[in-house]
């Protein structure tokens, strides 16, 4: 009778925890399909925004543009020194304790902090502004890249990095739907408004690039100053106490040695993400081929934003939960969780991207379908939907203590991409670069596997016999 009872009690603990963990899994599915949804409609505007530019544009114009655009987004992440994303373990910290003194220092020291590489590059600006005709005497492979681009790159880049500032301390605020769609979708909208009026009612001629370059320019303009009123209004903390004193000691201190663990490794990361496009520009001996590569990275976000939309609403718990065993054995059920809904998306989207790519580059134009762009779409498609089956380990290194071990793993993978990328392209041309990329970012995720399952102390896909004992007792 007693053995009766006792595994009456077994099923019925099974059939309970069973029951938890299925509400819990439907939980981050239905969290996770929001966050994809909204990441869906971002890519989707970053593709409208791509489609205007194509066909508006001449390929080589096109080309030109987009690799302005992502020279932005690198010196960006550099202004910063780090600063934006070293805040979501301190000002969070503050946020959540109701430190609000601490919080005014914190925007106090970290506008300051900025303030020399903001004043940098306007100044650069300035100076590529007047010194163009001896710059010209620098070109890039395809000889097509003109220098006049970097005044506008220079001078655009400190408005974008306040922007990302803006984004990384309403994230701390748990305003994660403003901070998304100032991220991911702002840019893309309103750049596609000024666009279309400029194109179809004022018909400016498109193929003069300065038109193209100075409405690209007001967008991060109209963008900073409506999210500086945004902040005024809602989150007036964040104005509250900037003019105040700077705390010189250990509060300091701090601050400035996790931004530079995170401006060193958002650097690395960068340059990393986007080697194999300038290396494309420095080695190609045409625009059409830096243009097939940009859409096909654009193309494959749809897969590399699925391990974004699933874990980076757990961002914000990472560094608490590592705190206790209680906490680490709560959080790793919901990252196991998110591991295995990423797996299926991740297979499902790559299914359909792939025997869809040639009526998915038809949407640029018809000079986009050949065959040389599908072979790099498809080379691509493969390595990034390979990396994000891992998931997003990153996250675990980079915002508890050992981001220097995610820097190293990032240098690693950059020297494999650019000393497997010369030889490669001298076989098979750009596909050689492609490959050479897909490459070096599914070594990147072994070693980032490896390196957070040394430190990291629950399992990253399955529950554990301890997780699982924990779970029947609760």
């Amino acid at each position: 009778m007693g053995t009766y009872q006792n595994l009456k009690y077994q099923i019925r603990g099974c059939h309970l925890n069973y029951k938890h963990i299925s509400e819990s899994f439907h939980k981050n599915f239905s969290i996770a399909s929001f966050n994809y949804f909204q990441c869906l409609i971002a890519l989707l505007l970053d593709g409208m925004l791509n489609v205007i530019l194509s066909r508006y544009l001449t390929i080589d114009d096109f080309a030109n543009i987009s690799l302005a655009l992502r020279l932005i987004n690198i010196l960006s992440f550099t202004i910063l020194l780090g600063t934006g994303d070293a805040s979501a373990k301190s000002f969070r910290e503050m946020i959540v304790k109701h430190k609000k003194q601490d919080i005014g220092r914190y925007i106090s020291w970290n506008l300051n902090y900025i303030f020399k590489t903001l004043t940098a590059s306007i100044i650069i600006a300035f100076i590529l502004f007047f010194t163009l005709d001896p710059l010209n005497i620098f070109s890039w492979g395809f000889d097509e890249f003109y220098i006049e681009f970097l005044p506008f790159v220079f001078f655009t880049a400190p408005f974008a990095a306040l922007i990302r500032l803006y984004s990384c301390f309403t994230k701390c605020y748990k305003q994660l739907k403003f901070s998304r769609f100032l991220e991911s979708m702002a840019f893309s909208l309103t750049t596609i408004v000024f666009l279309l009026v400029e194109y179809e009612i004022y018909k400016i001629d498109p193929t003069n690039e300065f038109f193209t370059i100075r409405l690209l320019f007001r967008s991060y303009l109209v963008i900073f100053f409506f999210t500086t009123l945004y902040i005024a209004i809602c989150v007036p903390e964040i104005f509250s106490k900037i003019k105040e004193g700077i705390n010189k000691q250990k509060i300091r201190y701090k601050w400035v040695c996790d931004a530079k663990l995170h401006a060193k490794n958002l650097l690395v990361f960068n340059i990393n993400s986007n080697i194999s496009v300038i290396l494309v520009g420095l080695f190609a001996f045409d625009t059409k081929s830096l243009a097939f590569y940009n859409i096909s990275l654009l193309i494959a976000k749809f897969i590399k934003r699925i391990p974004n939309a699933i874990f980076m609403d757990l961002v914000p718990d990472i560094n608490s939960a590592m705190k206790n065993q209680q906490t680490q054995q709560e959080f790793s059920k919901r990252w196991q969780q998110c591991n295995a809904l990423n797996i299926i998306c991740i297979c499902i989207m790559s299914t359909i991207i792939f025997f869809f790519n040639e009526q998915i580059l038809s949407i640029f134009g018809t000079g986009y379908i050949t065959k040389d762009a599908i072979i790099i779409l498809n080379i691509i498609l493969l390595g990034e939907g390979l990396s994000c089956l891992f998931g997003y380990n990153q996250l675990l290194l980079c915002f508890t203590d050992y981001i220097n071990v995610l820097t190293k793993t990032d240098i690693i993978s950059l020297f494999i991409q650019v000393i497997i990328s010369v030889p490669l392209f001298l076989m098979f041309g750009v596909i050689g670069i492609a490959i050479a990329f897909s490459i070096s970012g599914i070594i990147n995720e072994l070693m980032v596997l490896y390196a957070t399952k040394k430190v990291i102390p629950f399992n990253l896909y399955f529950p554990d016999k301890n997780q699982s004992a924990f779970s029947k007792t609760n």
